[in-house]
C-alpha cells in the first residue's frame, strides 16, 4: 500500500528528494515509528529549514521565529500542560475575530488530527497554527511547562545530541543495550539523541576548513566508529547506516 502524499511531494517534484530517499525514509520511519520529516533531516536528506518551508507550503500555515512567540501568563494558562507536552505544541496569542476569538499555537508536527480537536476542546477557540523549529519548540514547552527538563533538550537537535555523545564517551555508548528486550526501559529522548549524535559529526566534517588535516581524519573515523557501534547496538538499522555513510 503507497504512503498518503504529504509534504514530501513538494519535495519531489522541485528535484530535491527523489523517490528512492523517500523509499529510504519511510522505512527507517517505520521502523522507529518517527515522523518522516524528523527522518529526512536525520540521515541528512534536507535541512530542518527545507523541511519547515514544504511543509508551510503544503499545509498552507505561516512559518514564525521563536522571537516572534510572545509569552503572557494569560496564554500560557489557556492549556492543560499535559495537553502541551503530549502534542508539542505552544500557545502564544489569541486573535479577535469579532465572532469569535482564535488561539494562536506555534507546532512543530501540523499532521496532528487529535491534536487539533483536543486543543480546540479544551481552550474553547478555534486554531491559528504557525510552523515552530522543533528545537525552539521543545525549549519553549520544556522552559514553561516542564520546568527545564533537561531530558527534552537531549533531543534538541544535531548539535546538543552531538555534545552529549562526547560528555557520555563512545566506549559508554557502547555499553548501552538498547536492542535487546529491556529497550524500553531507556528514554525514547536519549536515543533519538544518540543517533542524531551522527548528524552533528556529518556536520563538522562538511564544515571542516582543511579536510586534509589529521582532525578531519580523527573525526571522520570517530564517526564511522560510532555508527558502527550504534548499528551494532540496534540503534540505527541498516537503511540508516547506508544513507549516513553516503553522507
Amino acid at each position: 500500500m503507497s504512503a498518503i502524499p504529504g509534504f514530501e511531494t513538494i519535495l519531489v517534484e522541485v528535484g530535491i528528494l527523489t523517490e528512492a530517499d523517500l523509499d529510504q525514509a519511510r522505512e527507517v520511519a517505520a521502523h522507529w515509528d518517527e515522523s518522516l520529516g524528523n527522518v529526512l533531516v536525520r540521515l541528512g536528506l534536507i535541512s530542518e529549514d527545507v523541511l519547515l518551508e514544504a511543509k508551510s507550503l503544503y499545509h498552507d500555515i505561516p512559518r514564525i521565529h521563536i522571537d516572534d512567540v510572545t509569552i503572557k501568563e494569560e496564554f500560557l494558562k489557556v492549556l492543560h500542560p499535559s495537553i502541551v507536552r503530549r502534542y508539542r505544541v505552544f500557545p502564544f496569542g489569541m486573535v479577535d475575530e469579532g465572532e469569535e476569538v482564535l488561539l494562536k499555537l506555534a507546532l512543530f508536527e501540523p499532521e496532528q488530527d487529535l491534536m487539533y480537536q483536543a486543543v480546540e476542546r479544551e481552550s474553547g477557540m478555534k486554531l491559528q497554527p504557525y510552523l515552530l523549529r522543533e528545537q525552539d519548540l521543545n525549549q519553549l514547552v520544556s522552559t514553561y511547562y516542564e520546568g527545564g527538563s533537561s531530558m527534552t533538550d537531549l533531543g534538541a537537535g544535531p548539535s546538543a545530541s552531538f555534545q552529549m555523545i562526547k560528555a557520555m564517551g563512545i566506549d559508554e555508548v557502547s555499553q548501552l543495550d538498547v536492542a535487546g528486550p529491556e529497550r524500553r526501559r531507556y528514554n525514547p529522548q536519549l536515543l533519538a539523541a544518540v543517533r542524531g549524535s551522527l548528524q552533528g559529526l556529518v556536520d563538522q566534517l562538511r564544515h571542516h576548513p582543511r579536510p586534509e588535516e589529521e582532525e578531519f581524519s580523527n573525526l571522520l573515523e570517530e564517526y564511522h566508529r560510532l555508527l558502527e557501534v550504534l548499528l551494532e547496538k540496534g540503534v540505527l538499522v541498516e537503511t540508516e547506516a547506508t544513507a549516513l555513510r553516503r553522507n
